[in-house]
């Protein structure tokens, strides 16, 4: 009896790698085509057009239970904006304390300021952000440190002085920063850019948001473990199974399982296939 092998495309999630067969897949395009629609479904993220179908498009991320990366990010640029809106309120206080005469009660270590706090422990991920990200240190640094210059203007009587010295970071460390700030939130928004795998299965066609696409490999039937046989006994009903795959485990993804009652199963359905290209610059493993 001959041995069974099938092509699987991986992708990654996360940390993760899955696999989907790949003869499913149709073609590939960039996340930032997906439109928003007044349909309503679990997962959906919107819709693509392709070749004049309507494709309904499903956040893999949040269908299998992780957070949804356009959340993430949208939540990060927040937090950005928290961190810039926190060193207003830090000179704003600075000069309070000059002018009211008392003491003023913010850090002027960088380094455990939230902002600084972050910096140290964010991990960027790719060498663009690590870069910009670097550039954070010096005025981050000079804008902490007008507390001292501060500190010495008050304490020689050159209250003038202290305040020239505030007006001085606003318009220098702090207008540096607002302006990285700005660069930060538009690379994080290019370098987490998302693909929609299109996908056909018996009802028409989907699309799936991953995060990178990495190859095709062929896979032999009796080198996946079906879900009933995991280590773990975990039973999910997306999961075909686990195979190793360079010197990685995937796990394989059964793409009606996936769809299944997240409102895009059924959704547009379409009779043929759309005018599709082919998928030649996929290397073949």
């Amino acid at each position: 009896m001959s041995e069974t092998t099938r092509r699987w495309l991986s992708f990654q999630l996360h940390d993760q790698g899955f696999g989907i067969e790949a003869d499913r897949v149709k073609k590939m395009i960039l996340a930032k085509n997906i439109r928003e629609t007044t349909a309503t479904g679990r997962y959906l993220r919107g819709v693509v057009n392709l070749d004049g179908t309507t494709i309904p498009v499903l956040d893999v991320r949040q269908r299998i239970g992780m957070k949804s990366r356009k959340n993430e990010l949208d939540e990060l640029i927040r937090t950005l904006g928290l961190y810039e809106r926190d060193h207003v309120s830090w000179l704003s206080e600075l000069r309070a304390s000059i002018e009211e005469n008392r003491d003023f009660s913010r850090t002027s270590d960088p380094s455990i300021c939230g902002f600084g706090r972050w910096l140290k422990q964010f991990e960027p991920e790719t060498e663009r952000i690590r870069a910009h990200l670097s550039l954070f240190a010096e005025p981050h640094r000079l804008l902490h440190e007008t507390a001292f210059k501060v500190q010495q203007h008050l304490d020689s009587g050159a209250i003038q002085d202290a305040l020239d010295a505030v007006d001085s970071a606003w318009q220098s460390e702090y207008a540096e920063l607002t302006d990285l700030f700005k660069t930060l939130k538009s690379l994080l928004r290019e370098e987490s850019s998302e693909i929609v795998l299109v996908a056909g299965y018996h009802r028409g066609f989907v699309g799936l948001v991953v995060e990178s696409v990495m190859e095709i490999w062929g896979i032999a039937d009796r080198e996946i473990v079906p879900p009933d046989k995991m280590p773990d006994g975990t039973q999910i009903d997306w999961v075909k199974g686990l195979a190793p795959v360079a010197k990685d485990v995937k796990i394989l993804i059964s793409l009606d399982a996936l769809i299944r009652g997240t409102g895009a199963d059924g959704w547009g359905e379409t009779e043929g296939t759309p005018n599709i290209s082919p998928r030649s610059y996929l290397r073949t493993a």
